[in-house]
């Protein structure tokens, strides 16, 4: 960090702790890049509840290994499951996996459309320069079936 022209780090409350949603965060960064946060955020940084959450969530730690553990099972059983249908899995080390569609970008967008038109909410990555990927959830069991007969059924 030291090294760099524009030395940032930021940090977002990660979904193991339970704290999807509830905009806990903070960044080290320069002055001009910290004006243009500000510019963007919320008129409440940070809303009660979510400040006792973010306290509290740090002393959960034992569960927290038991909880990556099995995340890390079920995205990759996730993962073997959608990579023996022909597509790619970017890692992850999270509960979110990109796949890559060899198809490009059109396929990515209709395979995106086939999903949501059978009620599986995946995420389009054009946005990351990613056009030919889409993001899903590893999900629970029921989801990751329902996700990977989906993709074998979809054309």
């Amino acid at each position: 960090m030291r090294r760099a022209k524009t030395p940032s780090c930021c940090a977002l409350s990660p979904t193991i702790y339970g704290l999807a949603g509830a905009s806990v965060g903070w960044a080290f960064c320069p002055p001009a890049i910290s004006d243009v946060l500000n510019r963007a955020r919320l008129l409440s940084n940070v809303s009660a509840p979510s400040r006792a959450a973010a306290v509290a969530a740090p002393a959960e730690q034992g569960g927290i290994v038991a909880l990556r553990a099995e995340n890390a099972r079920l995205r990759e059983e996730f993962v073997e499951g959608v990579t023996a249908l022909g597509l790619e899995a970017y890692e992850s080390q999270g509960s979110l996996v990109s796949l890559r569609c060899p198809g490009g970008a059109k396929a990515a967008k209709d395979l995106y459309a086939a999903l949501r038109a059978r009620g599986i909410i995946a995420r389009t990555m054009d946005t990351y320069r990613l056009p030919d990927c889409i993001r899903l959830t590893v999900g629970s069991a029921d989801d990751r079936t329902q996700v990977i007969e989906s993709l074998g059924e979809i054309p």
